[in-house]
């Protein structure tokens, strides 16, 4: 099923005129669910749903207006998450309502479109008006944006960022950005110095804010509660706040599926039925931004990672089992890089290894911070710590794209058979 996934997910992002909601094929699915077994009629069921959610969701998402792309003068809308702000601007996707021309001719309008422009904060649920042009059917350049008024959800965010602001204000500006971008997604800048760097060397989803953030968040909150209370209890008093941080983050589409699992997990929901499910609520929920970048990678890394799985665990070693948990993220991620990005890089395993631990303490330690100030300094030692390691010179054989590359997917096929067979002793 997550192969399927995965590949139905590919055909949504690329190749979409291949999808649609037929609804005589989906009853003659729905019919022979009855003659399967209980556990193959699960996955029907997913498999149709799935279908369509993807179906629905390109619906929704597909732009549409009357007017003459080149004749657009502005678009109007609502912002569908925060904006996202770079060294060269800002972007966000807004959900189409009406577009004009240059003489004030209105059309109406539906769909989502990536929007380029120059640095501007507001907040998902803000309604916005820009001037510019198409530079393609699904990107507009900006070079006028007004906002009416500011959403309440991005009002608190705000207000939680000045208080960040305030309890790191003895840090750099750099290491203040970085804690403020591990916390609630977004800083005060770009990042130029650390976040290049890791993007540089393939990392960048390390500082992006996921479920491995939840479950720092999850695991502060529930060890102390565990001394007092069953398991099961200190999880649901964690829920709260593990929602909390999703909203004042703004909803990012990997928090959001990762808050949705928690839930689900609660309810002893695992393994890929907990993956499928996470998506279908996700898509009822947020449907508009499924198709966005930040999704489709967190997705697809997630069911790379668990497709993958009996990999992992026909290994030794930690070193081992964490190059071949990334490798089976990048191998369900490398086409998408590659076709949306036009690269990707192998350098990100050995890095991700090294960082990604010393991120999560950074991260942790941020929290206890903001009531501890004497651990601001150790955040000081642990940015320089992770600049220097990042600054560290490429290996050669790892950046870039090289024909054996194409031998990852197939080495954790050889392996994942390979594990099954061995737990089984065939």
């Amino acid at each position: 099923m997550l192969l399927i996934f995965a590949f139905l997910y590919y055909i949504a992002l690329f190749f979409d005129e291949y999808i649609s909601f037929h609804p005589f094929l989906i009853a003659i699915a729905l019919v022979l669910t009855f003659f399967l077994s209980e556990g193959k009629k699960v996955k029907v069921l997913l498999l149709v749903a799935l279908l369509f959610a993807f179906s629905s969701v390109l619906d929704k998402s597909e732009v549409s207006i009357t007017l003459p792309y080149d004749e657009v003068f502005s678009i109007s809308g609502v912002a569908i998450e925060d904006s996202r702000i770079r060294d060269a601007g800002s972007g966000f996707y807004i959900a189409l309502d009406y577009v004009t021309d240059s003489y004030s001719g209105y059309s109406s309008a539906s769909g989502v479109v990536y929007v380029l422009s120059e640095r501007v904060a507001f907040g998902m649920g803000t309604y916005v008006m820009v001037k510019g042009r198409f530079i393609s059917p699904d990107v507009f350049l900006a070079n006028h944006i007004e906002l009416s008024g500011e959403s309440a959800g991005y009002g608190v965010r705000r207000k939680c960022k000045d208080f960040l602001r305030t309890r790191f204000s003895s840090l750099d500006e750099d290491e203040r950005d970085l804690a403020m971008m591990l916390l609630l997604g977004s800083a005060d800048s770009a990042g130029t110095g650390i976040l290049e760097k890791g993007r540089a060397k393939g990392v960048s989803h390390v500082f992006a804010l996921s479920g491995m953030h939840l479950v720092i968040i999850s695991a502060i909150i529930t060890l102390p509660l565990s001394l007092f209370l069953s398991e099961r209890k200190s999880r649901a008093l964690s829920l709260p706040f593990l929602f909390f941080f999703t909203f004042t983050s703004g909803f990012r589409p990997s928090l959001s599926r990762a808050m949705i699992m928690s839930l689900l997990s609660f309810f002893n929901i695992r393994g890929e039925i907990l993956l499928l499910l996470s998506f279908l609520i996700h898509t009822s929920f947020f449907p508009l931004e499924i198709m966005t970048a930040s999704s489709a990678l967190s997705y697809l890394a997630l069911a790379g990672m668990m497709y993958f799985s009996p990999c992992v665990r026909g290994v030794d070693g930690k070193l081992l089992k964490s190059a071949i948990t990334s490798l089976s993220a990048l191998s369900f991620t490398a086409l998408y890089s590659v076709l949306v990005f036009s690269s990707y890089t192998l350098l990100s395993i050995p890095f991700t290894i090294i960082i990604s631990p010393l991120v999560s303490l950074f991260m942790t330690l941020s929290i206890f911070s903001l009531f501890l100030p004497f651990l601001l300094p150790i955040l000081s030692f642990l940015y320089d710590l992770i600049f220097n390691l990042l600054s560290l010179p490429d290996i050669p054989f790892l950046s870039g794209m090289a024909w054996y590359d194409a031998l990852i997917f197939p080495a954790l096929v050889f392996l994942r058979v390979h594990g099954g067979k061995k737990r089984t002793g065939i």
